[in-house]
């Protein structure tokens, strides 16, 4: 997967997040929108470190994109 591939799943995990944490902030939201929304936000890390990793390893390797 390209690092620009990467960009457009943070950037769509980006939108969920927050609508799904104005949600939570609800009082009568209950549990399910807070721990989805903190789902989000793991996505988002593995994201990060899965292209900062690839891009390690295609440098590593020589790849140029």
């Amino acid at each position: 997967m390209t690092p620009e591939r990467y960009g457009v799943l943070r950037w769509q995990a980006l939108r969920f997040a927050g609508p799904l944490r104005e949600i939570a902030a609800r009082e009568e939201a209950g549990p399910i929108p807070l721990a989805a929304a903190h789902a989000v936000d793991g996505l988002q890390a593995l994201l990060e470190v899965t292209c900062a990793g690839q891009a390690r390893e295609e440098q590593r390797n020589g790849i140029r994109r």
